[in-house]
């Protein structure tokens, strides 16, 4: 079977932690989930996305990571566009976005949404409120 298009996946993650052991670097990721659990709302949240592109082409490629709520419109985060290289040989394409004290206005269903050259993938994640449980 030949996949010609990329497969976006996304890991969100408490936090990111880069790991070196003599040329070799890892990423590892600190307590993936799906629920950010939170004392109260409004509040500030941190945490960390991981995207993974297989079947990326190599060279240059426009890419845009945003982050929404379901419910509202504003964006709570976004890189911008930006350019990225894959280099040639690439399986997989990894980018580690480690977010601090983003600013929450609601529980809900979040968006994640990546733009890769003019293709949109997207994913959720829930901020859920203890003192409203």
């Amino acid at each position: 079977m030949t996949i010609t298009k990329p497969i976006v996946k996304f890991v969100v993650s408490e936090s990111i932690e880069t790991q070196t052991s003599g040329m070799m670097q890892r990423q590892v990721l600190i307590n993936p989930l799906i629920n950010l659990n939170v004392p109260f709302i409004p509040t500030t949240i941190s945490f960390a996305i991981t995207v993974i592109v297989a079947n990326i082409d190599s060279g240059e490629h426009e890419m845009e990571l945003s982050i929404k709520s379901k419910e509202g419109s504003k964006i709570i985060f976004s890189t911008g566009k930006s350019q990225i290289s894959a280099p040639n040989g690439t399986d997989n394409f990894v980018a580690n976005v480690d977010l601090r004290n983003v600013a929450v206005r609601e529980a809900g269903e979040y968006m994640i949404f990546l733009n890769l050259d003019g293709v949109s993938n997207e994913d959720s994640f829930y901020v859920v409120d203890l003192d409203q449980k």
